[in-house]
């Protein structure tokens, strides 16, 4: 029997958007509790972003991190106004809010363009490819998929990861962390035939760590860290053990520790500088007389190319 899906769609005939900038949606249920939320973004088409990803100057980085440079224009035929203190940039990498970078200032400006060619101060850990899993076909074993169980939903039981730090990069095409709801059975409409099973994660290691907590970590749980997604340690068989009720689909994911006064993204992955991610820039400007920031353009690149 099909799922009932539901999806809204903004604008629509209730809801218009006046200003362009950053929005929440918050998901309550009957009991007032929420149930989720989503950060999204309006944006006025008006300044041009141009950015390019770059080898970090810093010797001690070269190896692991990325830097991101790049230059705005203004909207066709306006300047900007005090761009040290009205203009503000935020850059994010595979659309994480958790690592954004902001307060950058305009280093010099060419014309109306305003470049920004710093190296540290839009540095990254450049991570690794993301890992995956595909239970599209539900019933079978895929991509690193080990075996399948049916008990009363499906068990996907994915095959054990392992600790990258310290391997050498290699390449492996990935969503840089996202995830796609697809399911080969019925007439392939993800939203409402696609059905759930429970989907077993493993990281080996031959101790506990000391100090240090694991979560499974992507898109697919809004970055978030919480007990849904927290590894439990096994001792008997030398991993890290999971379980997540998921929905068909084709899935990113990666390992991370958490310590007591940090969250370590790449500690269990490793860092590399070839490592290909996506980056967003967004250009913000407070206008004169405005009480708010409008989102008045962005910018896309991605390492695949990396620069020295």
């Amino acid at each position: 029997q099909p799922y009932t899906h539901y999806q809204l769609q903004l604008p629509n005939e209730q809801t218009q958007f006046l200003l362009s900038g950053n929005y929440m949606i918050e998901v309550y249920n009957e009991a007032d509790e929420i149930v989720f939320s989503r950060k999204f973004l309006i944006y006025k088409n008006g300044s041009s972003v141009t950015a390019g990803v770059f080898r970090t100057r810093a010797l001690e980085y070269y190896q692991t991190h990325q830097s991101i440079q790049f230059s705005i224009n203004p909207p066709e035929g306006e300047f900007f106004r005090d761009p040290a203190n009205q203009l503000h940039v935020t850059l994010l990498q595979n659309e994480q809010w958790t690592t954004a970078l902001n307060g950058l200032k305009p280093q010099y400006n060419n014309g109306a363009r305003l470049e920004y060619r710093y190296d540290a101060e839009s540095r990254f850990e450049g991570g690794n490819e993301f890992l995956f899993f595909d239970t599209k076909n539900i019933q079978i074993t895929t991509a690193n998929v080990s075996y399948v169980e049916l008990n009363r939903l499906y068990e996907t039981y994915l095959t054990p990861d392992f600790f990258r730090r310290g391997y050498p990069y290699s390449f492996i095409q990935d969503l840089n962390g996202d995830f796609r709801i697809r399911t080969l059975q019925g007439s392939e409409n993800g939203a409402v035939e696609a059905d759930y099973s429970w989907v077993h994660f493993s990281l080996s290691t031959p101790m506990l760590l000391k100090d240090q907590e694991i979560y499974v970590y992507g898109k697919f749980n809004n970055y978030q860290l919480n007990e849904v997604n927290k590894m439990y340690f096994n001792p008997s068989l030398e991993i890290y053990e999971g379980v997540i009720l998921l929905k068909q689909g084709i899935y990113n994911y990666k390992f991370v520790a958490k310590t007591p006064s940090s969250v370590l993204l790449n500690a269990v992955s490793g860092t590399h500088a070839l490592t290909e991610n996506r980056y967003l820039i967004l250009v913000y400007y407070r206008y004169f007389g405005d009480q708010h920031d409008s989102l008045i353009g962005f910018g896309k690149t991605s390492s695949f190319e990396i620069m020295d």
